[in-house]
């Protein structure tokens, strides 16, 4: 099997897998995590259209029929307009002369016949990006870029501290009201170079005022925040080789000032909240 150096290329590979069967995608997504990949799964043409709006990725592994048939294509497409560097592959049940040269005048870098060997995968996939990396010079990314970029495996990661931290998982809501407040608050504090203007800090006092009706206290906030804090400087760890260096202290800087800004919005209206309670 082929292995992708990890002096000279910046891993894990990004890697978006689309299937619309439950079962093939969490057992392909088991199994490619288990590989070293960073998987996020799509289970549509629209979730996987939507993930890649706010992410950036290297690797599509979609199947080739997904809600329709053939709308495999329309994402490989899709894929390609957001990730012009990125290699699409296409997990397909009909090898037929056609359903191939569909798949290649479709710009499609390969495709694999179903079943496919779990060998067979991760090697196309590490042969694939290794030549694409090697082919490509890195770009240097502001931190903004970066979170932009990272901004499911922020909200996924920063969910996995919360669950194993005892004192955020004492207090009973679901997974989605958790994360509820979270894309918009990334949203923020990945621009961080641009002023906080008011409206810009709802998102901050909308989830201060519903934590306090969630029975969080002032120091379940202040402790989330943390956890948000520690998740993005991970993530940004992680991403190091591609940041332009120049900037990355100035970039947290704005990065720690943007979420301090937050911060201090949700306790206010936390508070307020309290009060006119």
């Amino acid at each position: 099997m082929s292995q992708i150096p990890q002096d000279s290329l910046n891993l894990p590979v990004r890697v978006l897998y689309v299937e619309d069967e439950p079962a093939l995608l969490l057992t392909w997504r088991e199994i490619l995590r288990k590989h070293g990949y960073q998987v996020t799964t799509a289970a549509s043409v629209e979730q996987a259209k939507e993930l890649m709006n706010t992410n950036k990725f290297e690797v599509l592994l979609s199947d080739f029929h997904i809600s329709r048939e053939g709308d495999g294509l329309a994402v490989a497409s899709a894929f390609k307009k957001a990730n012009p560097d990125g290699v699409t592959i296409i997990l397909t049940g009909y090898p037929d002369i056609d359903g191939a040269l569909s798949l290649v005048h479709a710009h499609i870098d390969t495709y694999l016949v179903k079943p496919a060997e779990v060998k067979d995968v991760i090697d196309t996939i590490d042969r694939y990006v290794l030549e694409h990396r090697s082919a490509h010079t890195p770009h240097h990314h502001s931190l903004e870029d970066v979170l932009r970029g990272e901004s499911a495996s922020i909200q996924e990661e920063w969910l996995k501290q919360v669950r194993a931290n005892a004192q955020l998982a004492a207090i009973k809501i679901s997974n989605r009201e958790r994360l509820d407040h979270l894309p918009e608050i990334l949203r923020e504090v990945s621009e961080p170079g641009k002023q906080a203007h008011e409206h810009k800090l709802e998102a901050a006092r909308k989830h201060g005022a519903i934590r306090r009706r969630q029975g969080y206290t002032v120091g379940d906030l202040a402790e989330e925040s943390r956890l948000l804090r520690r998740t993005i400087f991970l993530v940004l760890q992680r991403n190091l080789m591609e940041v332009n260096f120049s900037q990355v202290f100035p970039d947290l800087l704005k990065v720690t000032d943007s979420l301090e800004a937050q911060l201090k919005e949700s306790l206010l209206a936390y508070v307020n909240h309290k009060k006119a309670a």
